[in-house]
């Protein structure tokens, strides 16, 4: 499927539509608290999946549906703004392709100096014998 189709099937479905002539604060700030919402939904089952590992078997199909609902929230951010789902994602890529991509050859390791979560653990434990 391509961005723009399902931007225009997810605009069908929009509970707020923008409406001409009445305040568009409303049909605008809706979909911005669910991204918002859904967002912190995403980080709840990380949060989960952290605390109970291999017990959260659900890990995987959670967040495909939290990340599915930002989906249609962004979708439904830029129909507000008429913007196009496709031309946000070429214009993305370009500007991150630029910055990024020809300056390194290996991935950024952002917690390279930090302890792993299990290490982390291991730590508290000998911490709170001693």
């Amino acid at each position: 499927m391509d961005l723009d189709h399902y931007q225009k099937e997810a605009l069908r479905t929009d509970r707020v539509p923008k409406q001409e002539g009445l305040d568009s604060a409303l049909s605008v700030i809706v979909p911005m608290l669910g991204l918002a919402g859904e967002t912190g939904q995403l980080l709840s089952e990380y949060k989960k999946h952290l605390r109970d590992g291999d017990a959260h078997r659900l890990f995987k199909e959670r967040v495909c549906e939290e990340l599915g609902d930002l989906l249609w929230y962004v979708a439904n951010v830029a129909s507000k703004f008429d913007l196009s789902l496709d031309d946000i994602a070429a214009l993305n890529l370009s500007k991150v392709k630029a910055r990024w991509a020809a300056e390194r050859v290996e991935p950024l390791s952002f917690d390279a100096t930090y302890l792993r979560v299990n290490d982390f653990h291991a730590g508290l434990k000998l911490n709170w014998l001693t």
